[in-house]
């Protein structure tokens, strides 16, 4: 937390790396996405914003939020952040979208 709260790129990993526990050991996916959102908002155009954007969608999902973890597909889509998981985020949109219905 203390790195998290400086600059740079140590404090974009940190932040980054602070999610997973707060996730997943404390089982707060809201934890994890508030740290996740703090991330976005210090450094809209970090290194790790495909990756956080990905975090996300895991978070939301575990929230049983689909809704916006469909915004957050496809706003990763439309980043061209993630050209590598395009075929994976798409079937993860069909599968949301599926799901809303």
């Amino acid at each position: 937390q203390k790195l998290s709260s400086g600059s740079g790129m140590t404090a974009e990993l940190a932040l980054f790396e602070q999610a997973r526990p707060e996730g997943k050991v404390l089982r707060r996916p809201d934890r994890a996405l508030s740290t996740l959102n703090e991330y976005r908002r210090r450094c809209p155009n970090g290194s790790l914003r495909g990756e956080v954007m990905l975090a996300q969608i895991d978070w939301l999902q575990a929230a049983g939020d689909a809704t916006r973890a469909l915004q957050v597909v496809d706003e990763a889509l439309g980043s061209g952040l993630l050209r590598e998981r395009t075929a994976e985020l798409l079937r993860l949109r069909t599968t949301l979208s599926a799901g809303r219905d």
